[in-house]
């Protein structure tokens, strides 16, 4: 097999739990759908009742998911007071955070109405089911499927537009912050005077943010095989060289591996990696036990190789126990590369 595909194969399987809620949030509004479809059937004009049943589960969607990205745009330092004065010592310009403000104030006026005016509330909900009542054929039991179908399909809006937002927003917000904060040394070394290591972090800054996005796109549009094996390594071998040209600090490193992206992850294990200054034992850890694919596992287990030697008996002994239990359950093929680094970290004395 070929050794570049070995090291950096293909994602590790989804596990059983995230299988399970996705598959909850796509049989929620296909039941939904399907319900109305019979229902419609049942009806002396389908088409009518089928259309109108869609539109009110589209405003339902729509609706929901305007909500759920209220509650789910993340909070961002800067929001904070203390640490917008901390931000305005390492640089001059803050990230604007009047959407994450807006955020703020609707989803407390949201909670505070919910709170205080349940009756008014249930008043309207009542006249908004009865006003639905003639478009789903005036049937005895057309209110009951018109909130049914309001109640489902605003449950689905929300969590859908929940997820995106935290899962999209969030991640996209964080990678432009680490690219940021490289620029923003720049401009401080470009007004200390400091033109070529002013240049260098701006350079630095902008392949940071292409790197790990790169990372990304290649998991998510390229096949296994070769080429995305290649592409991968030359991301993880630009990482290393960054990391002994000594241009990341441990707190660094850190911050992009909590990020919570793909592309950060891995990027900043391939930076502990290479130096055990920037190596962190429970980030190692995080990506070992629960990796997001065989590439981040195998570059954790490269990290806490490097790291051994300055770690402490405690911290070594987690590792340990950690890389044991894969093997023995099987997450890491025996045959693989993964294993194969894992045993050279259990064999090597302290």
């Amino acid at each position: 097999m070929d050794k570049a595909r070995a090291h950096f194969g293909s994602e590790a399987p989804m596990s059983p739990r995230r299988r399970g809620f996705l598959a909850v949030c796509a049989a929620l509004p296909l039941t939904g759908l399907l319900a109305t479809v019979f229902y419609a059937a049942g009806s002396d004009n389908t088409a009518q009742v089928l259309a109108s049943a869609v539109m009110l589960a589209l405003a339902s969607t729509v609706v929901g998911g305007l909500v759920g990205f209220l509650f789910g745009v993340p909070r961002s330092a800067a929001g904070n007071d203390d640490s917008r004065v901390t931000a305005t010592s390492h640089s001059r310009y803050l990230a604007n955070t009047n959407l994450e403000q807006i955020s703020d104030w609707l989803t407390k006026i949201l909670v505070g109405l919910g709170l205080t005016q349940l009756g008014p509330i249930h008043d309207a909900l009542k006249r908004l089911i009865s006003s639905v009542e003639p478009a789903l054929g005036a049937r005895p039991d057309s209110g009951v499927f018109g909130a049914a179908l309001l109640v489902c399909y605003t449950v689905s809006g929300f969590m859908c537009g929940w997820l995106a937002t935290r899962l999209l927003l969030t991640s996209a917000l964080s990678d432009v912050d680490c690219a940021m904060e490289q620029l923003h040394r720049s401009a401080d070394e470009l007004q200390a005077g400091n033109t070529e290591r002013s240049l260098e972090l701006q350079a630095d800054g902008l392949r940071i943010l292409g790197e790990t996005r790169r990372y990304e796109l290649l998991r998510q549009l390229l096949p296994s095989g070769d080429l995305r094996s290649t592409e991968i390594k030359s991301i993880l071998t630009q990482a290393r060289q960054e990391a002994r040209d000594a241009q990341w600090t441990a707190r660094q490193a850190q911050e992009l591996f909590d990020t919570g992206t793909d592309g950060n992850r891995i990027y900043s294990l391939a930076l502990m990696s290479e130096s055990a200054a920037l190596a962190d034992v429970d980030r190692i850890l995080s990506a070992i036990k629960i990796p997001r694919s065989r590439s981040e596992q195998i570059t954790a287990l490269r990290a806490a190789h490097t790291a051994k030697p300055k770690l402490d008996p405690s911290q070594v002994q987690r590792l340990k126990e950690a890389i044991e239990e894969q093997l023995n359950r099987g997450a890491i093929p025996a045959e693989s590369q993964r294993a194969t680094v894992a045993h050279q970290f259990l064999a090597d004395p302290i």
